[in-house]
């Protein structure tokens, strides 16, 4: 996972469900959105100013009774002031809290974090949204498939089997 990073933006102080707690880019469908996908590509422009960058996605990999779960895939992102700042608080103050390997992203109240260090966070030091870690998960296996990257425990069985067969690129 040394090569993916997670966006992820600190809820504002003042809102009224978790404040202060990390979380991903997300919000309600509004009526003019033709379906989730169009709310997801929505709330990412309004909640980090996303304006180009997109490599893959949004892809859908997992789906609610009120939310549909997507991941994307960025390169090379510009972003420009969001639309708002009232639905992210400062990253500044959960800067020092996170792993090692996290920068401040180009858009208020977001930071770059790898995803193999997600687990690092101390969530009695930095709350994140319920179920956060798990749907990261989920959603870095999925881009893997579209991919088609082995997950790290695939990569290390299939280094095992070749080794193990004698056809392992490495050992030569």
């Amino acid at each position: 996972d040394g090569k993916f990073e997670v966006l992820v933006q600190r809820r504002a102080d003042s809102k009224k469900i978790m404040p202060g707690h990390l979380g991903t880019v997300g919000g309600k469908a509004d009526e003019e959105d033709e379906d989730s996908r169009a709310t997801v590509l929505r709330e990412v422009r309004e909640e980090t100013g996303l304006v180009d960058g997109i490599e893959v996605g949004p892809a859908k990999f997992a789906e609610g009774a009120s939310v549909d779960w997507f991941v994307m895939l960025l390169h090379e992102a510009h972003f420009a002031p969001a639309k708002t700042e009232l639905e992210c608080g400062d990253i500044a103050y959960a800067l020092p809290l996170l792993p090692k390997g996290t920068i401040p992203a180009d858009c208020f109240g977001h930071a770059w974090v790898p995803v193999d260090r997600l687990h690092q966070i101390d969530e009695s030091r930095q709350p994140m949204m319920g179920g956060m870690l798990q749907k990261i998960g989920q959603g870095v296996t999925h881009l893997r498939r579209i991919l088609k990257e082995p997950s790290p425990r695939e990569a290390a069985q299939n280094r095992v089997e070749a080794a193990a067969t004698g056809n392992d690129p490495a050992a030569t």
